[in-house]
């Protein structure tokens, strides 16, 4: 009986929680996903990408307080990756590639169906 009550007064409490915890796909999309973190073999320089909803970024940090800032904003969602960062052996330079890699045919990626075709290109930014 001690059982069936516990089961009871806890069905009654789920509900409760779930709503608690919902959230909407907006709030979801909302958030920054941040990926490839990498660090420069010298000096104090960390790099990252950054997904916001949608629009990829390639944000870098210095110093003692690591303090981030904007290197590449892209301001509409074109689906085309950012990634394979790598800085140069003294840390001032940054490497990046845009757009994914090709599929079995040899076709990169082209999410938005543009009339152009999507390339993959390898980027340098000081």
């Amino acid at each position: 009986m001690k059982k069936l009550r516990l089961l009871i007064l806890l069905i009654g409490f789920l509900p409760a929680q779930l709503m608690a915890q919902s959230f909407s796909l907006e709030e979801a999309m909302n958030y920054a996903f941040p990926e490839n973190l990498t660090a420069s073999p010298k000096g104090s320089r960390v790099a990252w990408t950054e997904n916001h909803q949608g629009r990829r970024s390639i944000w870098v940090a210095d110093g003692e307080r690591f303090n981030g800032r904007s290197l590449l904003s892209k301001f509409e969602d074109d689906g085309q990756a950012l990634g394979e960062l790598v800085f140069s052996g003294d840390g001032r330079f940054l490497a990046y590639v845009q757009g994914g890699g090709p599929n079995r045919s040899g076709e990169i990626p082209n999410p938005t169906s543009a009339i152009e075709p999507a390339r993959q290109s390898i980027y340098l930014m000081e």
